[in-house]
Order: structure tokens, then sequence, then C-alpha cells
């Protein structure tokens, strides 16, 4: 998903071999204001991520067809780090909603689950999606605002070795100014004859001070 045009098109899908479980929790999902797409099996689930812009992946743990959510779950982390999956599951065994937390998961809903529960989890969700895409959009401006500046940088310098080159005034200018910088610079911190340690050298004489004093026995003029 890159940007925040996609994000606001997509659809939360939902998974689950159960119809009346799936068309519950969709219908509920709907009336929160959020696009729904389900799938009963874990190949048409498949069909819709690689179709759709999905924004979460609501999927049940226990599948049928030899597989189950936590491959679902795996598939999906892989090809979509940032796509949060919560699952959902029957098993009074927690083994199977651990193993799905340490799989990637952002979260499980334990069945049967207050709609309050899902609410707030789906909530979770969806604003950490929006936090991540927003971080994202930020990064790519400032890589963006990055170049602009060395490309500036780069015209910049090159429009002031043309001018050097084209006039007869100007050429080598940059050059001589830089050569003359160094040189004052040396200059003013060179160390000074009257000097008592090297703190009190020529970079911190004023310019004042700097000028040669008159001698108090030489006369007025």
């Amino acid at each position: 998903m890159s940007d925040w045009q996609s994000l606001e098109r997509s659809a939360v899908l939902v998974v689950d071999d159960d119809a009346g479980v799936r068309g519950a929790v969709a219908r509920f999902i709907e009336r929160e204001g959020y696009a729904v797409l389900s799938a009963g099996t874990l190949d048409e689930a498949r069909e819709l991520l690689a179709e759709r812009e999905i924004l979460v992946v609501l999927c049940d743990i226990t599948m049928p067809g030899g597989e189950n959510g936590l491959d679902l779950l795996a598939e999906i982390k892989g090809q979509q780090p940032d796509l949060d999956v919560l699952m959902m599951t029957g098993n009074s065994d927690a083994a199977p909603a651990i193993e799905a937390l340490k799989r990637g998961a952002y979260d499980y809903i334990r069945k049967p689950f207050q709609f309050d529960d899902l609410r707030a989890a789906l909530k979770r969700a969806v604003e950490r999606r929006h936090f991540l895409l927003k971080a994202s959009m930020l990064e790519a401006l400032e890589v963006r605002r990055a170049a602009d500046r060395e490309n500036l940088e780069q015209v910049l310098v090159s429009m002031a070795t043309i001018i050097d080159a084209k006039s007869r005034f100007t050429a080598k200018h940059s050059a001589r100014v830089s050569d003359l910088a160094r040189l004052l610079r040396r200059w003013a911190c060179r160390p000074s004859a009257s000097s008592s340690s090297p703190s009190e050298g020529g970079c911190t004489t004023s310019a004042r001070s700097a000028r040669p004093t008159r001698s108090s026995t030489s006369p007025p003029r």
C-alpha cells in the first residue's frame, strides 16, 4: 500500500469457513464504517490479498483443507510485513493463539467474543496501520527534500563554475576567495610574540588590539 488514498479505499478481510460467523462479523465491521471482504477458504483469501488493497485481516485459526490460519499468517508476514492480522480461535487451548502471536499476529480474539472486544482490537490495528503509513510517507518526504537540496547545491556549484570560466573578470574567483580565506585564517591564528600561553594566540585577538599602539613617550603630532 503506497499512499493514503489506497489506505482509505482498502477493506478489512474476514476469513472464516463458518458462513454464519463470517456473515455476522462482516456485517458488524460494515456498521463500524469499514469496507469488508469475506473469504470462506484460504485460497479465496489469497486471491483477495493479491487483487485488493487490504487494511487488516481477521482470520480464524481453524480452517478446512489441511491448512490453518497460521499458514496464511506466515504468508502475509512474508509478503506484507506491515499488514496486521487478527486471529480468531474457538479453541479453549491457548497454545494456538500464543503460536499465532509468536508468528507475528497483531492480536487474537477468542470465540465466542463480544463485539466490543472486536471493535477495540480492530480500532487498534487500524490506528497502527495509519501510523505506519504516515511514518513511511514522512520518511519518503524527507528523502526527497534531501535529494532536492543536494541537486540545488550541485546546480549552484555548476553555475558558479560556468560563470568563472566564461568571464575574464571572475575567472578562478571562487578559488582565489578560498585561498584568501585560508591565508586570513592562518594570519588571525598565528601565535603572538608576547603571549604567555598557547591560549593567548592570535585567534582571540580582536581587530582593535591587533593595531600598533602609540607609545607613551612618542611626541604628539
